[in-house]
């Protein structure tokens, strides 16, 4: 059995929070947008790396970062 990774526990409870946070009515529009900019992208992105965390979170994250640039033709 491997070991938990507390740092992704964390992160995970974040992007939770982050997501909560972004989807309630907030008054200040610029919190509102930067969160909006990176929450569901941060939350998605730490449940395909649990689904799939047979490399390292280095790996995972690099050949998301090709298949994203390879997606848009750079």
């Amino acid at each position: 059995m491997q070991k938990r990774n507390n740092y992704i526990d964390w992160l995970k409870g974040f992007a939770i929070f982050t997501v909560v946070f972004g989807h309630c009515w907030m008054r200040d529009e610029a919190l509102y947008w930067f969160i909006y900019r990176f929450h569901m992208v941060l939350f998605m992105t730490i449940s395909g790396y649990l689904f799939n965390a047979k490399r390292g979170f280095k790996d995972f994250f690099f050949k998301k970062v090709n298949d994203f640039l390879l997606c848009f033709g750079f």
